[in-house]
């Protein structure tokens, strides 16, 4: 199942939303970021084992992003508040 299916479903959302709120699964959630592999200084560094720690990061922080946003459903834009932006005028 793709993370836009499982946020497609508003009871698996709920029910992930439900979860996230728990302290001991918010605990575990720690833990998992206590482990990230950024968190390791890597005895010898060579071109190889740089890619291969970099590759293990990506992967945690694409694990890590996916889980968080199981447990929200997507953003209607209908729901943003309209743009603010004024340009600024240089000063003459």
């Amino acid at each position: 199942m793709k993370l836009s299916e499982f946020r497609s479903n508003p009871d698996l959302v709920t029910y992930a939303a439900k979860l996230f709120a728990q302290p001991k699964f918010k605990a575990l959630l720690e833990m998992l970021r206590e482990e990230h592999p950024k968190n390791y200084v890597s005895p010898v560094v060579t071109e190889e084992s740089a890619s291969h720690k970099l590759g293990r990061i990506e992967g945690y922080d694409m694990f890590d992003a996916n889980l968080l946003a199981a447990g929200v459903t997507s953003i209607n834009q209908n729901q943003l508040p309209p743009p603010s932006f004024q340009p600024v005028q240089p000063d003459e």
